[in-house]
């Protein structure tokens, strides 16, 4: 007959108990990102703060233009560069196309091109539209033979 094998169940079950919380804590970290999502008021000088969620607060960017007006982002990010304090109170500056983007009443603006377009539906699919122009400096070509 057949022999019997016997497979020792403690250490299985000890390494599926180690694995199984950490797809759970890789889940819990991350964020779900609907139409209903609000972003922080301020600016991302990078991707990993928008993943965050923590901006460079606009009380921290020195600037003329008032804090409370309706295109205060408009208007700073119209200069080529931005000065504001680090979270140490040390002066920076920043320039404007080295900016990723911003978050306004709750909706997040990204630089395209050195200006700053609305991410009109955010999901597992995001939305947005921007006009980029080109120009090609040679004469027609039909066959589009540019060496």
């Amino acid at each position: 007959m057949g022999k019997l094998i016997r497979i020792p169940v403690l250490p299985v079950l000890l390494v599926l108990s180690t694995v199984l919380p950490a797809q759970d804590e890789e889940e819990y970290n991350q964020v779900r990102y609907t139409p209903e999502y609000e972003f922080r008021e301020g600016i991302f000088a990078n991707f990993d703060m928008v993943k965050a969620n923590d901006p460079i607060p606009p009380a921290r960017i020195v600037t003329e233009v008032d804090l409370f007006d309706r295109e205060f982002y408009d208007k700073v990010t119209a200069a080529k560069e931005i000065t504001l304090y680090d979270e140490n109170g040390v002066r920076e500056v920043m320039n404007t196309s080295n900016i990723w983007g911003y978050g306004r009443n709750g909706v997040l603006y990204i630089n395209v091109g050195g200006s700053f377009h609305r991410i009109s539906f955010l999901g597992s699919i995001s939305h947005f539209v921007a006009s980029i122009s080109t120009y090609n400096p040679h004469y027609y070509d039909p066959y589009y033979y540019n060496p």
